[in-house]
């Protein structure tokens, strides 16, 4: 088992759901943390909660589609800290309906947090962590969706499709260049979070398309698929457990590993893409 304290970890989206069970969990094994969310509330009641439990913690607000704050981020961080051992990109968001219905400040917006954040945390975090010249982990979510085919949810999917593809990349940059660090992509199942909730709270409400009947049924179908979700403490020995196999894609779910061999065999067999039938 690894040997957690005293390392300086780093979690954007800390104030619920994913991050916030890893913020719980890291802090319990005597990490250090610098936590990150737009979530002032939330994100205060977090580190209440965690100071409470004696863990060192410092909290940013933070908006990671904004490039010069995720460095400003990164800067104080370092100068808090001094260094960092793992950083972990998750902020995200969800988001659901028709292709072509799905309003275009939409799509923009999950690319712009899913993706784009993702590219300014790297951006921010790897040339420091490179300076450090030691062993240390930048882990990226991105969600078994973006390793099977989807339906209902095209920019959420999408964009951790890229989440995806820019930490293959990632891993084999930082190769090439003989860096200490090492990359992983984290594709969590369907786990109670609070990824509806917080993509409500940033959506464009003004846009009659997030009225209509057909959104409502889909979103509420949505929400209660993540309710029946694995249990967050077993989404983080999941997690932890791949971490320290060195498992590059860390995943939580074995039952959804059918779906993601159907995509794999479509992709060699030239076949048009399909759900897999139930």
């Amino acid at each position: 088992m690894a040997d957690y304290k005293g390392k300086v970890v780093t979690i954007t989206g800390a104030a619920s759901g994913l991050g916030k069970g890893m913020a719980a969990r890291f802090g319990e094994k005597g990490a250090r943390l610098s936590l990150a969310d737009l979530d002032a509330e939330n994100l205060g009641r977090l580190e209440a909660e965690l100071k409470g439990k004696k863990v060192e913690v410092m909290t940013t607000v933070l908006d990671v589609r904004d490039g010069e704050a995720v460095d400003q981020f990164a800067e104080r961080t370092f100068a808090a800290f001094g260094g960092v051992d793992y950083c972990i990109n998750n902020a995200g968001v969800h988001s659901m309906g028709t292709i072509w219905r799905i309003p275009a400040a939409e799509w923009k917006k999950v690319f712009e947090i899913n993706v784009m954040g993702i590219v300014n945390g790297i951006r921010a975090f790897i040339p420091r962590m490179m300076a450090q010249d030691r062993e240390c982990f930048i882990i990226n979510t991105a969600s078994n969706a973006g390793l099977q085919v989807n339906t209902g949810i095209a920019p959420y999917a999408m964009s951790k499709h890229a989440a995806v593809s820019v930490t293959e990349s990632l891993a084999v940059e930082l190769q090439a260049v003989n860096s200490k660090i090492k990359a992983y992509v984290f594709c969590p199942g369907l786990v109670p979070t609070g990824l509806s909730y917080n993509s409500e709270k940033i959506k464009d409400q003004c846009d009659p398309y997030f009225e209509t009947e057909s959104y409502k049924k889909l979103y509420a179908y949505g929400a209660r698929l993540l309710e029946k979700g694995m249990p967050m403490d077993l989404a983080m020995d999941r997690f932890f457990a791949g971490l320290e196999a060195d498992d590059f894609y860390i995943r939580t779910h074995d039952s959804e590993e059918e779906e993601v061999s159907y995509r794999v065999r479509m992709v060699l067999e030239r076949k048009r893409p399909a759900p897999i039938a139930k």
